[in-house]
């Protein structure tokens, strides 16, 4: 398939590769598909999970309960989140020179969004094999497992390397919206998740 079809037909594939042409290619579509604001509460979830495995609560509660819980807290916090990064990422790169208007910023925000809720699929085998230990700090059943403390670390590097690809296609998405280079789209994501981080 050529490169220009396919970031038209499966721009949630395309986006981790051809960033920028995905981006432009969403953004000058007059008839925009709505099916790719199915990331945003997908985004929320992954979000929620990553904030709950860095606190005790699998000691506290059962698995079943934190899902029950996170789920729609998370269907809530992606909505949320989705809406004041992408005014702070807008508002950010007028500043600086910036072009996008607030509705291209808010779509090109919903496809950057697609690497971190990979992460779900991470989260989906962590549970599986970790079971409460997933989220917590206390790990024995892991920790007396070689099988599953390497399983530990697989899931880490690939979490990781999940969130850094999540951040670079942000920072080249924030730039294509604003239609300047990934230098400045970098200051933008930076600048709006330090004001953020400090409100």
């Amino acid at each position: 398939m050529e490169p220009v079809m396919w970031v038209e037909n499966k721009p949630g594939w395309a986006v981790w590769v051809r960033t920028r042409m995905t981006i432009r290619s969403r953004l000058e579509d007059p008839f925009p598909s709505r099916w790719g604001l199915f990331f945003i509460p997908l985004f929320g979830i992954s979000m929620t999970l990553d904030q709950i495995s860095f606190s005790e609560y699998g000691v506290w509660y059962t698995l079943s309960h934190l899902l029950l819980v996170s789920l729609p807290i998370g269907l809530a916090a992606g909505w949320v989140v989705w809406l004041l990064y992408g005014a702070l990422f807008w508002g950010a790169g007028r500043l600086i020179g910036g072009e996008a208007g607030w509705k291209e910023m808010q779509w090109a925000l919903v496809w950057a969004l697609v690497p971190y809720t990979a992460k779900l699929i991470i989260w989906l085998f962590r549970m599986l094999c970790f079971g409460e230990e997933t989220f917590t700090l206390y790990t024995p059943t892991i920790d007396n497992s070689f099988p599953l403390l390497f399983l530990y670390f697989f899931f880490f590097i690939v979490d990781t390397v999940l969130t850094i690809w999540f951040y670079l296609i942000l920072i080249k998405s924030v730039a294509e919206a604003h239609r300047f280079s990934a230098w400045r789209g970098a200051a933008v994501v930076l600048l709006s998740l330090v004001c953020c981080g400090s409100c």
